[in-house]
């Protein structure tokens, strides 16, 4: 029987069910036959499978298996082929959270991984992301791009066993991995842009059970022209999709938005935020030298193109710092000293004016001006380095 669950609370679901070889979702029911490749369902998400079935050959009526085989083993999809690979069929989807739950055991040369934005034929053209149990002993979990049967690792890292819940987020050119609803890893690539979701395992024999797939809807996440975040509260210690991550991580928690890796930006809805004149505000705190906390302007959707304006901590002091960033190439327009390392920031741009006040609502504030207009249209966000945090995120256009 297949069941839907909710693994974020900002996801969207209806119902979708497989009995026998039918497949419910809402009030429509497609029914497939036989088991055969040959006569498959067609799959819409969300969707979710636990393979509560009898073992048979065929995985079931909204699967293709993609190159391999996989068989329904013991109420679990089990991979009879060296690597396999199996997608939901008919759906090709750019953002999406893709999990499973698997359980390696320790030096078995099995690997067991989620896939999103398939686009091949046979083990090529994909990301797909999980845990690997080497044969010596160690687990290590992995994001990984396949172009054309080249296989690029973005990221990895050793962890302590192989069981539990795996789960690949693709949201523009961020990729996350969470096992267990923790975030283990991420990166960035552009390479694909949509494609089929679905499971990949290599040795005979990896198991995977409580599959669930559903799209990221970013249509569904409008910031509007007046937008506040206390990050209070979080989905995994995540921002919210009305932000899109450009670079590095942020962890949610404790009521603040804290820079979870060494450079970190995080833009608003691009879909939805395109203006030249708003301003921006937020609560910042630096914790050590070498550390900036600021407020982003007039981003390109990527990232690559901005105004940033915040408070920079160095081993010679504290300053206001308002930069141009266009195409990576970081050009300063302005800088004061101030004393304090954290406090509430006010960036404003109207026009070709740039104005960085640092406490606007205290007796003396500091206010940095300086006039571009390079960049006249984007959106707006948060970016930092090292140890810092926000709270109490503002926007208004």
């Amino acid at each position: 029987m297949v069941a839907i669950s909710a693994p974020r609370s900002n996801t969207r679901f209806t119902r979708a069910t497989i009995a026998g070889n039918a497949l419910t979702s809402g009030n429509a029911m497609v029914t497939a036959t036989a088991l055969r490749s040959d006569r498959c369902a067609t799959a819409t998400l969300p969707a979710s499978d636990d393979f509560n079935r009898g073992d048979n050959s065929f995985l079931g009526s909204v699967w293709s298996e993609a190159f391999g085989n996989t068989d329904v083993a013991g109420n679990a999809a089990q991979t009879v082929s060296p690597v396999s690979i199996a997608t939901l069929t008919n759906v090709i989807e750019p953002n999406v959270a893709v999990s499973a739950d698997i359980n390696l055991p320790i030096r078995s040369g099995q690997s067991a991984s989620v896939v999103a934005r398939y686009q091949g034929s046979g083990d090529r053209d994909l990301y797909y992301a999980g845990i690997t149990a080497a044969t010596n002993g160690t687990f290590t979990a992995s994001i990984n791009r396949n172009v054309g049967g080249v296989v690029t690792v973005l990221a990895s890292k050793v962890v302590t066993n192989g069981t539990g819940n795996i789960r690949l987020e693709t949201v523009g050119r961020s990729l996350k991995l969470f096992v267990d609803g923790t975030l283990l890893l991420f990166a960035y690539d552009s390479r694909f842009t949509d494609g089929a979701v679905g499971i990949r395992g290599v040795t005979a024999g990896t198991r995977f059970d409580d599959f669930l797939a559903d799209k990221i809807d970013l249509t569904l996440f409008n910031p509007t022209n007046s937008f506040t975040d206390h990050f209070d509260v979080a989905a995994d210690q995540q921002l919210s999709h009305f932000w899109q991550e450009t670079q590095g991580n942020f962890k949610v928690a404790n009521g603040v938005a804290a820079n979870n890796a060494a450079v970190s930006m995080a833009l608003l809805n691009p879909l939805f935020i395109q203006v030249s004149d708003a301003t921006v505000t937020a609560n910042v705190t630096t914790f050590g030298s070498n550390q900036f906390a600021g407020l982003v302007a007039r981003a390109s959707d990527d990232g690559s193109s901005y105004y940033q304006a915040g408070l920079s901590r160095t081993a010679g002091g504290n300053r206001l710092v308002i930069s141009r960033v266009q195409n990576g190439v970081v050009t300063e327009l302005g800088s004061t000293a101030v004393a304090d390392n954290f406090g509430q920031l006010k960036f404003q741009v109207t026009g070709s004016t740039l104005t960085l006040t640092l406490n606007p609502s205290s007796a003396t504030p500091t206010v940095l001006t300086v006039f571009d207009s390079t960049l006249t249209l984007g959106t707006f966000g948060l970016r930092g380095t090292g140890a810092v945090n926000w709270d109490d995120f503002t926007f208004s256009a």
